[in-house]
């Protein structure tokens, strides 16, 4: 569908065999999903594979809709310190620093071992 959402499109999807989904072409992300029941989820998206549903179409309105994808995939686009603060900091304990250095030395020596290798040519 390539003309824009109004509230009258969203109202009147009406619902098929299986469930389907119209793409809101003012607001990149944005998904309306329709299932067979008739039930109307908006659904944002912000990369391949990366969704989420943001809620009922009974509960959210378009506008609203439009709103929150914008900010999902603003926050995809350019991530800020939110997503830092939510981070677990990592603790760089004794035993991953050996275990580091170990592994580390395993690669380069199997690396040598390959590239360094004689080549016979009969």
């Amino acid at each position: 569908m390539s003309s824009a959402f109004t509230k009258r499109i969203v109202f009147t999807a009406e619902p098929k065999d299986r469930p389907y989904e119209l793409r809101d072409p003012q607001v990149r992300g944005l998904i309306l999903r329709v299932q067979p029941s008739g039930h109307k989820a908006w659904i944002v998206t912000w990369t391949h594979g990366k969704r989420r549903t943001s809620g009922s179409v009974e509960h959210l309105t378009l506008d609203q809709a439009r709103d929150q994808a914008r900010q999902a995939v603003a926050e995809y686009v350019q991530p800020g310190l939110p997503a830092l603060a939510k981070s677990k900091p990592t603790s760089c304990t004794l035993e991953v620093l050996l275990w580091l250095h170990s592994a580390r030395s395993h690669v380069i020596h199997s690396v040598k071992s390959q590239v360094c290798a004689p080549r016979f040519v009969e």
